[in-house]
């Protein structure tokens, strides 16, 4: 049983926790698919609907209750873990590894808009999780993206739920944008010490997801090279994003929502039709600082950073 995992020789928890518009769903449904594979090789994937429906709940109701005393029990969540990886199943190899993978536990992406920084409560949210394996090898995962390729990606997401005033007049409103993938890490790593922190950025994912996936698994799983080249998620076309905009003033958010998911459905994606930052030159400062970011991380040896490492490739 999970509960009895303290000290577990061998064992090992892996947290993906984002971030969104990184290929997290892609990466999901693929886990899921597979899942009857990871199983054989004693991998427990705790599929997204899952984690959804159990694991953030429990996650987001302790974070927001200060008191102790009333904070939910872990047991419901461990109970569902248990039953959707099989736990007990005598038939398969014993799980030496858990894998949950849920980008909302780096917290709501609509906080990086409103506040122009990069989940400030991520690590309150992370810890919740992580205290429930005492004694566990942790190894905490998470995907960078460029600056002016991850901001509007993440206002389209949060647009399909929330109405939004246009990018530009948010990012006018936040000139000074403090997003350091290097700062955002290094947080990660001291909160969690005795946790191994590793990251890979989107343009790794994209040469080899392979790769990603079996970091995250341990089982190199090559299938997802055929998958990938066959499946894009819908999302939000420039188009979409203007009817959106231009109509917020006049829907409920309920037809807001609809009508996003109807938008979703019924537009195709292009690339020449993505969104992107109209002031050309704020999109080059955060291309520029990404490029940077990632040279810094590139740079920062194991043994200095402390356990802040990139996935091998």
């Amino acid at each position: 049983m999970l509960s009895d995992l303290d000290n577990a020789d061998g064992f090992e928890v892996v947290i993906h926790f984002g971030a969104h518009k990184t290929a997290t769903t892609f990466l999901q449904e693929f886990l899921k698919s597979e899942q009857d594979q990871l199983r054989e090789n004693g991998v427990g994937y705790v599929p997204l609907s899952v984690s959804r429906a159990f694991v953030m709940p429990f996650v987001s109701q302790s974070a927001r209750t200060h008191d102790a005393a009333e904070r939910p029990s872990a047991d419901v969540m461990m109970s569902k873990i248990e039953e959707a990886t099989e736990w007990t199943n005598k038939d398969a190899s014993p799980i030496r590894r858990l894998l949950i993978s849920d980008e909302n536990l780096a917290g709501p992406a609509l906080t990086i808009l409103k506040k122009g920084v990069l989940y400030p409560s991520a690590t309150y949210m992370l810890r919740v999780l992580v205290n429930n394996f005492p004694g566990t090898r942790l190894k905490l995962m998470l995907c960078i993206r460029d600056y002016a390729d991850f901001i509007p990606s993440v206002y389209c997401e949060v647009l399909r739920r929330h109405k939004l005033a246009p990018l530009s007049k948010i990012l006018s409103g936040n000139r000074d944008l403090f997003f350091s993938w290097p700062a955002y890490l290094a947080d990660v790593a001291a909160a969690f010490p005795a946790c191994d922190v590793y990251y890979w950025s989107y343009e790794d994912f994209t040469v080899s997801p392979a790769d990603v996936v079996e970091a995250m698994t341990g089982v190199r799983l090559a299938s997802i090279e055929s998958t990938i080249s066959r499946k894009v998620r819908p999302s939000l076309t420039r188009k979409a994003v203007t009817v959106l905009q231009s109509t917020r003033q006049h829907v409920t958010d309920g037809e807001h929502r609809r009508l996003a998911e109807c938008l979703i459905d019924n537009m195709t994606f292009d690339d020449d039709s993505k969104l992107s930052i109209e002031d050309q030159s704020l999109a080059e400062e955060l291309r520029q600082r990404y490029k940077d970011d990632v040279a810094t991380l590139q740079g920062i040896s194991e043994t200095a950073c402390g356990i802040v490492r990139r996935i091998k490739q």
